[in-house]
């Protein structure tokens, strides 16, 4: 009877998230540490599908890339949301990389919107978004997506926004391998 309003209460929780135009990613991770703390399936226990499962990953994902809670340090934390929410390993992978690709290739075509405006501050938040993401699982961008100029002030507006560090030196190789520079 308890694991049953346990799971009464996951599963209210769960349509709310589904039934709201805008998915807040905090909500989406209560959920799972809710259902973690209550020892529940999201799969066997609260029945809910594959596509739901796959979408409340990435949202999770997407927003601890974001804020750098996950990050190439903190891989173990992908394994774990993952298996609450009892996603095959093909499928995870598949979410990552599409997620990874999609938020890089948007930051880099904010990034060179920015650039045409003439703000060097968006064109720096846009280049470190996409770094975070890039940093987890680096991609290389098709040449036809950046003009070799832009390249070049992207590169310099990059390397004057962070100083001289040793993180810069690894963000500046990882953008000259996304960028094939």
């Amino acid at each position: 009877m308890i694991k049953d309003s346990k799971k009464g209460v996951v599963s209210l929780a769960i349509e709310k998230v589904f039934a709201s135009p805008r998915i807040n990613p905090e909500n989406v991770t209560k959920i799972r540490k809710m259902a973690d703390q209550f020892n529940l399936n999201f799969d066997k226990d609260l029945g809910i599908s594959n596509e739901q499962r796959s979408k409340l990953f990435r949202i999770e994902i997407d927003s601890g890339i974001e804020k750098g809670e996950i990050n190439n340090q903190s891989l173990d934390a992908i394994l774990k949301i993952q298996n609450s929410y009892a996603l095959k390993n093909t499928v995870a992978k598949k979410i990552l990389f599409d997620c990874v690709n999609t938020r890089c290739e948007g930051s880099l075509l904010n990034a060179i919107a920015s650039l045409r405006r003439n703000d060097e501050i968006g064109v720096a938040k846009e280049l470190e978004n996409m770094l975070n993401f890039g940093d987890l699982l680096p991609i290389k961008f098709q040449n036809n997506l950046v003009s070799t100029n832009e390249k070049a002030q992207l590169f310099s507006i990059l390397q004057s926004s962070f100083g001289e560090s040793k993180a810069l030196g690894n963000k500046l190789i990882l953008f000259k391998t996304m960028l094939d520079l």
